[in-house]
């Protein structure tokens, strides 16, 4: 779940993480 568009506060932790 790394597509790199923030589409839950999860997601945009993952891409924030990266």
């Amino acid at each position: 779940v790394c597509k790199g568009k923030p589409d839950l506060e999860e997601s945009s932790t993952i891409v924030s993480s990266i």
